[in-house]
């Protein structure tokens, strides 16, 4: 899909169509994720969003 994909093969990457309606397209939108580590760790996560048309 869109030729899209981790550039580093330990890298995870996911898709998602995130649907706004008409009004919360116009104006700023906030998601929250939430992310685990292997076996539930924690640690630190780095989410990226990027609109693709």
């Amino acid at each position: 899909m869109w030729g899209l994909r981790a550039s580093c093969p330990l890298t995870a990457a996911a898709w998602f169509d995130l649907v706004l309606s008409e009004s919360e397209a116009q104006q700023y939108t906030l998601w929250t994720a939430i992310v685990r580590g292997k076996n539930n760790t924690t640690g630190v996560g780095l989410i990226e969003v990027y609109r693709v048309q």
